[in-house]
Order: structure tokens, then sequence, then C-alpha cells
């Protein structure tokens, strides 16, 4: 089991969440490699640590900032808060901010995604010319499937 510590608190991670040296060290080699990628030639930015500055130690300015928050996002499978954009100034905030984390919603329903998988294709009716008649098609033969709510408008 990895060794655990506790990252003290900031603006971002009210409550200190136990947070594993893996995600650590994760989180450094995905900031290694986004400095390679976008200043290959300082190599002082691949060597920067938890505590250094976003800006001036590992080069990622107010632009290329949101890069290395998606990529921790990908990698730990959660959601961030928005406010760490613009608020955080090292590693060590992001890390803290990993303690509280929400867990990121899965990109699909799997349960979904394997009864649609089941079901057999058909082909589309060949008589439609028209999208309404398309339409009326699919609700005859697949109206059991239940309909969709559109979103609600924003005032």
């Amino acid at each position: 089991m990895p060794a655990q510590t506790t990252v003290p608190p900031t603006a971002h991670a009210p409550v200190p969440q136990p947070v594993s040296e893996d995600s650590a060290e994760t989180l450094l080699e995905l900031a290694r490699a986004l400095a390679r990628e976008l200043h290959p030639r300082r190599r002082a930015a691949w060597r920067g640590g938890l505590d250094g500055s976003l800006d001036h130690e590992w080069g990622f300015d107010s632009l290329s900032r949101a890069e290395p928050l998606l990529r921790v996002e990908r990698e730990f499978r959660v959601r961030l808060p928005e406010a760490l954009l613009g608020g955080a100034e090292t590693l060590r905030d992001v890390l803290s901010a990993l303690g509280s984390a929400a867990a990121a919603p899965p990109a699909y329903d799997a349960k979904v995604r394997r009864r649609l998988a089941e079901e057999a294709a058909e082909p589309a009716p060949a008589g439609a010319t028209t999208l309404i008649e398309v339409l009326e098609w699919h609700v005859r033969h697949h109206g059991q499937r239940g309909a969709r709510r559109p979103l609600a408008r924003r005032r």
C-alpha cells in the first residue's frame, strides 16, 4: 500500500484528504510531459516540483494552464473545481484539490450501451423521404423506448 500524506488545506480543498505519494508522482509526470511539449528547449521547467510556481517555474501561463488541469482530470477521473484554473499557484494546490475532487461522471452509461448493442439493428425506413416521415416511423417501431425530455431553457 502506498504511503499516505496529508496535504495542507487551501481555498480549493477546505477539508484535507489523504493523497498518495503515487498521486503526487503521477501529477509531476503529467506536468513534466506537458512542460516538455510546450517548452522543448527550457529544461529547467522539466525539473519543477510540487511547490514551484505554475507560471514562473513550470512555464504554464494563463493560456496554457487549462491543459494540465484537463490532463489531471482525465488521468485521475475526477472533476476539478473551475476556480482552480485561475486560483492554483502550484502543483501542490492541484494535488490538494485532488483530495476533495468529485468523481467525474462516466462518459456513457455502460448498461445502456450494452442493452443497445444487444438489440438487433434494422435498416432505416426505405420509403421515408422527409425527416418527419423517419421520425413517425421511428415512433411506430420504437415507441416503447420512451422519449427524452428536452432540456429546460435557461432564462
